[in-house]
């Protein structure tokens, strides 16, 4: 691959990333892109990304197993906050890196930056790339550091991540009494499957609640969560005591 021809800057992105690569080819492949590297027959990110998302998962585990008291199921909720798509993509605009992905020409794929998705697959081949590098250690170190968890108040996110659970929050206001029924549906997608918008519609008691629309399902079910507790907080809202 000619590199130079991409203005592919590697000491730039080792200096954004605070991470300096023995092996620049896994640097180089994390930042390639699947409809780029299938037009040019080579490696893509998305094995890396595959990794990647797994010793996220695993970094991410063990710092609130280490900083957390609360139980598995809390737990997993917790650590789905912090990896989620949304933080992963703040990152990556914090890293001003993503701009340096080989995609193809065209003004569509040039999108492909922008992209949540694409930023957050972008960080976990990154870090695919670096626990093949070196080690899990120094994986995890950067994890740590990148989702700020190393700073002196990094506690303070647990606090944080268990009131943005609206969707168990809700749960357990509906399950003071066991008829209340619950459902979150997509009653809308919209765009390209890369950049697909969902809306989602809360159901309580078969009645139709609060909509929201975003580009992660996840997401668009928290904030609905969120503003069905609100109406229900305001009697605006039936739900059986």
């Amino acid at each position: 691959m000619e590199i130079d021809d991409f203005q592919f800057d590697i000491e730039d992105i080792e200096q954004k990333l605070g991470y300096k690569f023995n092996k620049k080819e896994l640097l180089i492949t994390a930042f390639t892109h699947s409809t780029y590297a299938n037009t040019k027959k080579l490696k893509n990110n998305q094995r890396l990304e595959f990794l990647g998302d797994s010793v996220l998962g695993l970094c991410v585990a063990e710092w609130l197993f280490l900083h957390s008291s609360e139980r598995e199921g809390k737990l997993s909720t917790m650590r789905s906050h912090m990896v989620n798509e949304k933080n992963l993509y703040q990152i990556m605009n914090n890293l001003d890196v993503s701009n340096y992905m080989f995609v193809n020409k065209g003004k569509k794929d040039q999108e492909l930056k922008t992209l949540p998705s694409v930023k957050a697959d972008l960080f976990e081949a990154i870090l695919g790339a670096i626990y093949l590098d070196s080690n899990y250690e120094n994986a995890k170190n950067w994890v740590w550091c990148k989702l700020g968890l190393n700073n002196e108040d990094a506690t303070v996110k647990i606090a944080d991540l268990s009131v943005q659970d609206y969707k168990t929050i809700l749960q357990e206001i509906l399950q003071r009494n066991p008829k209340n029924i619950c459902e979150y549906k997509v009653i809308n997608e919209q765009g390209k499957p890369h950049e697909r918008l969902y809306t989602i519609q809360i159901f309580i008691n078969n009645k139709g609640g609060p909509v929201f629309t975003c580009l992660s399902k996840k997401e668009a079910e928290q904030q609905v969560a969120k503003q069905a507790i609100e109406c229900i907080e305001k009697n605006e809202l039936e739900v059986l005591k």
